[in-house]
């Protein structure tokens, strides 16, 4: 059947971007080039009058490395709470080694900082930052101060005031709810959508525990099928599904996508 599509009262056809002049030439190299870092940088969230992404989360880490050291036998072989904490420009420096890591094929810790192999190790990585210092942060990735204790001898014990999602929070969004909103806040402050806007969405309700998507914990998918729909704003066939199956190739983790439109 057909569908109409929605009426669009923007004026945009192509979605645009809302920075000013001063805040594109703050990109710009000494060349006039625009560098991917810093526009990496303004499209991060804000937090509390302006405190950047990596101010805001290297406090919750901190506080949960105290968390960590206090509940279990863990302890950090790089930072320390007090004489060495987890800084903001080591929250930027770990991203920084996020993105590295992903454009060299996600390699593993022992590859990224090999000492035998150069092909194996990733050198920008290891200038960055040391093999510990990152174990450290991956263990006391948290973002939220979601754990019970006692509020009235909090800045006693943490480091950094609690930051509690608020108590009508849903179960699933508790540890990342905050960090979410941010990104969508900014995202909105950030981008002007146009009419020229196609939309690719889940047509499978509750597809993470679906029978049509069977895949080990945590990793969402591994066999089975999502089915998806394409909204045109701009023309009367507003809506084209499409299904995308997926595959194991023998015991890898590698993934064969095939397309078939419907």
């Amino acid at each position: 059947r057909t569908i109409d599509p929605l009426p669009y009262t923007g004026d945009n056809l192509e979605a645009t971007v809302n920075i000013t002049p001063a805040e594109v030439n703050e990109m710009m190299d000494a060349n006039g080039d625009i560098r991917f870092d810093k526009v990496f940088l303004w499209c991060t969230p804000r937090f509390n009058d302006g405190e950047s992404l990596f101010e805001w989360q290297s406090k919750r880490m901190s506080n949960y490395m105290v968390h960590l050291m206090k509940t279990s036998e863990w302890k950090p072989k790089y930072f320390h709470p007090v004489t060495n904490p987890i800084t903001p420009d080591n929250v930027a420096r770990m991203h920084g080694v996020i993105l590295a890591n992903c454009l060299h094929g996600n390699r593993s810790v022992e590859q990224i900082w090999s000492t035998r192999c150069a092909h194996d190790a990733v050198e920008p990585v290891k200038a960055s930052m040391c093999q510990d210092a990152w174990k450290d942060m991956a263990r006391c990735m948290h973002f939220a101060d979601d754990w019970d204790d006692d509020d009235g001898s909090w800045n006693d014990i943490y480091p950094a005031a609690k930051c509690a999602p608020p108590p009508n929070t849903a179960h699933h969004r508790k540890k990342h709810g905050m960090l979410e909103d941010a990104y969508n806040e900014r995202w909105r402050s950030i981008v002007k959508p146009g009419r020229w806007l196609t939309a690719d969405e889940s047509r499978v309700a509750g597809w993470f525990h679906s029978s049509m998507t069977i895949g080990p914990e945590p990793k969402p998918i591994r066999t089975g099928a999502t089915l998806h729909t394409l909204c045109v704003t701009i023309e009367r066939v507003a809506n084209l599904f499409y299904v995308i199956c997926y595959t194991t190739v023998n015991t890898t983790r590698k993934t064969r996508v095939f397309e078939r439109y419907i």
